[in-house]
């Protein structure tokens, strides 16, 4: 079974968003329209997310609702789909060990665990994934990025004697790697792959620079609002054609990372493209505040340029 599952975690993973409405609530007639949508153009593989679906602004009740609603809508719409859902931010592992039975149970194939406790050792962590596995008997994902000290409240990478523990540990399949830096992210993939699927985050560059050392997924950005980016990327990559990642990276990815990004940051960018793509709405809820109608005009101007860019590589 390990495997097979890791064998499907190629290419871009698509990342799935909490929609609210104005009021606050959670919009799930507005995620399950993106969902499909998603569905609609070739998407095999749905990842639900601490930070990009929100949970941040959720409460504990409605982070079970949301994995559940997620998963029964990805298998609907195809029992073949893949479909990965997270625990809270914040919690204990016996929290963890309740989200994932739920999800196991609503037929959730890998379940991803963030720790963001205050890192103390190596003995910490892997205990708390250990369990996980041990109990839940299940495919995991492992969230990597950036610990806090618990001896001196500075932010620093995962150690590289804890990644490789992570290999000693049955169930895990795949890392989602967070660090964004390119050397550090060909020695993850020396440590563990092929037997753990690492997935990147982060920009196309980044990617490229990685694809030769053994990238095999990413968790999309811009292909939020049209899968076909995505595919098209991965596509490029795998031709290695070089004039076609650079034109692509330099004039596209780079393009919303470096103007509208940069600005206003990832996470209130992406709802906000999203509705420029007529996709989402962007309501926040606080203590997060979606940008407003001037700063989302930029979004716009931004979001057309890039599908203009989109259209004429296309064309070629």
């Amino acid at each position: 079974m390990k495997k097979n599952i890791i064998s499907k975690l190629e290419g871009p993973i698509f990342t799935v968003y909490t929609s609210f409405t104005e009021s606050g609530d959670i919009n799930y007639r507005e995620i399950e329209t993106y969902l499909k949508f998603l569905f609609e153009n070739g998407v095999e593989t749905y990842y639900v997310m601490p930070y990009n679906s929100r949970y941040s602004q959720l409460y504990e009740a409605e982070i079970f609702e949301l994995n559940k609603f997620v998963i029964k809508t990805v298998k609907d719409l195809n029992k073949e789909n893949l479909c990965i859902v997270s625990d809270s931010i914040h919690g204990p592992t016996k929290l963890s060990l309740d989200l994932g039975f739920d999800a196991f149970n609503a037929g959730c194939d890998i379940f991803a665990s963030i720790c963001r406790e205050k890192y103390f050792s190596d003995t910490q962590i892997i205990s708390h994934y250990r369990q996980l596995s041990d109990i839940l008997k299940m495919p995991l994902l492992v969230h990597e990025m950036p610990f806090l000290s618990g001896y001196n409240s500075q932010n620093f990478k995962w150690p590289y004697s804890l990644i490789e523990s992570l290999s000693g540990i049955e169930n895990i399949v795949a890392i989602k790697e967070d660090a964004k830096e390119v050397d550090y992210g060909k020695q993850i993939i020396d440590l563990l792959e092929p037997e753990i699927r690492v997935i990147f985050a982060g920009r196309k560059s980044y990617f490229r620079d990685l694809f030769e050392h053994g990238l095999k997924a990413y968790l999309n950005g811009i292909s939020m609002i049209d899968p076909s980016i995505g595919f098209y990327f991965w596509e490029i990559l795998n031709l290695s054609d070089t004039e076609k990642i650079n034109y692509f990276i330099n004039n596209v990815d780079n393009y919303f990372w470096d103007n509208i990004v940069k600005k206003y940051g990832w996470h209130r960018v992406n709802k906000a493209y999203l509705e420029a793509a007529g996709l989402f709405s962007r309501h926040e809820r606080l203590p997060l505040l979606e940008l407003n109608d001037n700063e989302y005009q930029e979004v716009v101007e931004n979001f057309n340029t890039l599908t203009n860019r989109m259209r004429d590589i296309n064309k070629h």
